[in-house]
C-alpha cells in the first residue's frame, strides 16, 4: 500500500512517500516494489526492500466526523484486520506518539482497542485529523484501508519531484515469488508531505472606513512542537498566501484573488467590496 500522507517525522522531510505491506499467509518475509514508467512495458525495482510486515485491517462501519481538537471519548470506530493485532496504550502515551494509524485518508490514535471478534477491533479514545488530516474527518466510507504507522512498519520510499502527480504503476513482489505473480498498483504522489498545513482560526473586523482586515494562524508540517511556550518555527524557505475571496459559501464563483502576502494577515477594502460586489459586504 503506497501512501500518500504527510510527513510522519520531521527527518523524512524529502521528495518520497511511505509504503506499507504485509503478506496473507504465515511465514511472509518481506518484499521488494518494482516500479513501471511506461504503462507496464518495463520493470525495475524501486527504493529499498521491505522486511517487516505492517499491521492493515480494513473498516467494515463508517466512522463519524468529530471536530474538536481534543480526545472524543464518546465516537468509536471498528477494524477488521487482515494482518496483525491492536493493543491499548495510556493517554500520556498516545500523546507522545503511540497508537497511530491512517483510516481512510485521515490520520487518528487510539486509546483503546477492544478485541469484539476473531480480527475484529473496536477503537475508543480517539485523537481525529492528526498532522493536517483535519479536512479528511467527515470523508469516511465503508472499506477505509486502515493502516497502523510505526517507524519499523512504514517505509519511507525514494523520489523525485519531477514525478509529483504523475500516476505510475507499482508491483510489491513477496520474497520467493516472481514479478509476474504480483498485481499492479497505480499511485499518484500527489507531495502531500511537501504541503504546507492550511492556516486556523481565521478572524478579523471592519474598520469605520468599512474596510475588512482578515487574519489567521498559521501552522506548520516539521518542527511543530510548542517548546517553551514559543511558537513554532515557520518550516519552510518563505511564507506566502494568497487568499481567495468568493460569491458564496458554495465556492463556485471567484470574485478576486489577493497575492504577495507574507505575513497572515491582509485587508480587503471597501473600493475592492465595491468593485467585486457592487456595495461593501
Amino acid at each position: 500500500k503506497m501512501l500518500d500522507i504527510p510527513l510522519l517525522r520531521d527527518q523524512d522531510d524529502g521528495y518520497g512517500f511511505y509504503v506499507a505491506a504485509c503478506g496473507y499467509t504465515d511465514g511472509w518475509a518481506g518484499a521488494q516494489m518494482y516500479k513501471s514508467t511506461d504503462d507496464g512495458g518495463t520493470w525495475a525495482s524501486f527504493s529499498a526492500a521491505i522486511f517487516n510486515a505492517a499491521s492493515i485491517g480494513v473498516a467494515p462501519t463508517i466512522l463519524g466526523t468529530f471536530t474538536q481538537n481534543i480526545f472524543d471519548e464518546s465516537g468509536s470506530g471498528t477494524v477488521t484486520m487482515r494482518n496483525g493485532e491492536l493493543s491499548s496504550d495510556t493517554e500520556i502515551n498516545v500523546l507522545n506518539g503511540a497508537n497511530v494509524a491512517l483510516l481512510g485518508d485521515e490520520i487518528i490514535q487510539f486509546k483503546t482497542a477492544t478485541l469484539v471478534s476473531t480480527g475484529i477491533y473496536t477503537l475508543t479514545g480517539l485523537l481525529r485529523g492528526r498532522l493536517g488530516t483535519e479536512w479528511a474527518r467527515s470523508t469516511h466510507a465503508v472499506g477505509d484501508d486502515f493502516i497502523v504507522l510505526t517507524t519499523t512498519t512504514t517505509y519511507l520510499t525514494v523520489g523525485a519531484s519531477a514525478e509529483y502527480d504523475l500516476a505510475r504503476l507499482y508491483r510489491g513482489v513477496s520474497f520467493g515469488k516472481f514479478l509476474e505473480d504480483a498485481s499492479d498498483v497505480s499511485f499518484t504522489n500527489t507531495a502531500v508531505a511537501q504541503t504546507p498545513y492550511s492556516p486556523v482560526q481565521l478572524g478579523g473586523g471592519r474598520n469605520a472606513a468599512l474596510d475588512i482586515t482578515i487574519n489567521w494562524i498559521r501552522r506548520t508540517r516539521i518542527a511543530g512542537g510548542w517548546l517553551n511556550n514559543a511558537d513554532s518555527v515557520l518550516g519552510e524557505a518563505s511564507e506566502a498566501y494568497e487568499v481567495e475571496i468568493y460569491s458564496s459559501a458554495t465556492y463556485v464563483t471567484l470574485k478576486r484573488t489577493i497575492t504577495g502576502i507574507t505575513s497572515p494577515t491582509t485587508s480587503y477594502t471597501a473600493a475592492q467590496q465595491t468593485t467585486d460586489f457592487g456595495s461593501t459586504q
